[in-house]
């Protein structure tokens, strides 16, 4: 009786193995064998795996079909995930978030089927590139542009596609990434009115608000560290993205050094920080504020162990506010750009700001290494645009009667060139730039002089020449600030 049954469930098992294997193409007869059947065939095969990106319309079209026999009716049935998504010959699909899914299409006509399987890969949109802020309809808006992918077009819904509709009021002010290199943590924090909004970067959601009683003037993002700056009323704070937590401890040891207490402090929004090494980005001996108020430069680093904050060259500082402070000599070197309280006249200060977080043999001491007045034929002041590339000793700024953009070598001793280094045309203002940690290229964001559109441009800073490599045009609203993002998105 046993052996009876094997053989059964043996004969059963090569029924169901049989009509698995006519899946792909089935044929339906059982409602009369004599009566003509229309069979439908194809020679085409869906893709092994369709790639998109979260938030993006998916089109793929069903492969054509020969029909062989009386015209019938063809019906469609696509499923994601073994959910049916769309009745349509072609798929038109909103990509969710990103993963791997499996897709099934199902063509029939009522006597013969046609099965075929697929995948789709969607992908982080928001990854390496270059992310722009503007502002419409009284919200803050970012948009997004890839330099691998030029052409590709531009993204306006970084905020909007996975944030509620209306959550980022106020006006606009900076946008900075935060990454941690050793630990792989990172963040992107946005300024908004008095608001600081912290986001998971690869799907840009909303993790954590910050309300502040002033406005938040601008942001400082680091490539090698967990810390955002943000500035405001004159002072700073650290926020941490991989705690969301904010603090400004540093500003209760200014006091002394500087003469004044802490609610007295009037900072100039930016710090810059040095590093011990130049070829290890996480090995930052300290960083350099200036209060405008008491006129001094205020240096916080680590010696052995202890935190200490000391005011550094008093005598060259006195008279003057700080304009423009950037990286240069290979992020050992600090340029200072000062403007007269008497005359504004422009001071270019630049400093080596020593090694104090090693032995006390390898201790090397601060020093100036040049104090001298910018030429007025250079064509900076207060109003100029700056950034760096420090590897390559090369000041960026823009020019103060709007003719174009200059460079400075800081190796050249205060010799500053006169012809702008790339020109601008009398209806474009710079807005902001940026320079990415390979010094490779620089961003220029520039608006309109109407203030209905913006344009963004690439330079090759490898080539003599300085050639443009891209230029993004007729943006669809005037840019407030622009930042790199320059790592890959976790796990994708």
């Amino acid at each position: 009786m046993k052996h009876k049954i094997y053989r059964i469930l043996s004969v059963m098992l090569t029924g169901l193995l049989s009509c698995t294997l006519l899946t792909g193409c089935f044929k339906d007869h059982s409602t009369d064998p004599d009566r003509p059947v229309t069979e439908i065939t194809t020679t085409e095969e869906l893709r092994e795996i369709y790639t998109s990106e979260e938030g993006r319309i998916l089109e793929i079209p069903a492969p054509k079909l020969t029909l062989n026999g009386p015209s019938k009716e063809v019906k469609y049935s696509w499923e994601v995930d073994y959910k049916e998504v769309s009745t349509s010959e072609v798929l038109k699909y909103r990509c969710p978030k990103p993963g791997v899914y499996a897709l099934r299409l199902l063509i029939t006509n009522g006597e013969t089927t046609i099965a075929q399987r697929a995948k789709i890969n969607v992908q982080y949109r928001y990854r390496q590139g270059l992310y722009f802020l503007g502002q419409e309809d009284k919200q803050a808006t970012i948009g997004f542009v890839e330099p691998s992918q030029p052409d590709k077009e531009v993204d306006y819904d970084v905020l909007t596609l996975n944030n509620p509709a209306g959550t980022f009021v106020g006006t606009p002010h900076d946008l900075a990434f935060v990454t941690n290199v050793a630990y792989q943590v990172k963040g992107f924090i946005l300024a908004c009115g008095t608001t600081l909004y912290n986001f998971e970067p690869d799907q840009m959601i909303m993790t954590k608000t910050l309300p502040l009683k002033s406005e938040i003037t601008s942001i400082e993002g680091t490539w090698a560290d967990s810390k955002g700056r943000f500035f405001y009323n004159g002072r700073f704070g650290d926020f941490n993205i991989k705690t969301l937590e904010a603090n400004n401890s540093d500003l209760n040891t200014f006091g002394t050094p500087l003469g004044t207490s802490r609610d007295k402090l009037s900072l100039a929004p930016v710090t810059v920080s040095w590093l011990t090494d130049k070829n290890d980005p996480k090995k930052v001996d300290g960083y350099l504020v200036y209060d405008n108020g008491t006129e001094r430069m205020v240096a916080r680093f680590s010696q052995l162990g202890s935190r200490k904050t000391m005011s550094w060259f008093p005598d060259e500082t006195k008279g003057y506010s700080l304009t423009h402070m950037v990286l240069t000599g290979d992020r050992l070197r600090v340029a200072l750009f000062l403007k007269s309280k008497r005359d504004e006249t422009i001071k270019h200060l630049l400093i080596n700001p020593g090694t104090h977080n090693v032995s006390k043999a390898k201790r090397v001491p601060e020093e100036v290494l040049l104090s001298k007045e910018v030429p007025a034929a250079a064509h900076l002041n207060a109003s100029s645009v700056m950034t760096s590339a420090p590897t390559r000793n090369l000041v960026f700024y823009s020019g103060a009667d709007g003719s174009g953009i200059y460079a400075y070598n800081t190796m050249s001793q205060g010799n500053f060139l006169t012809p702008p280094l790339i020109s601008l045309s009398k209806d474009e203002v710079v807005a902001d730039m940026v320079v990415d940690k390979d010094d490779h290229f620089l961003y220029i964001a520039m608006n309109s002089r109407s203030g209905s559109t913006s344009s963004i441009r690439q330079i090759d800073l490898t080539k003599d020449s300085y050639p443009v490599v891209h230029e993004w045009k007729g943006l669809r609203l005037p840019i407030t600030a622009i930042a790199l993002r320059e790592d890959y998105p976790i796990n994708n």
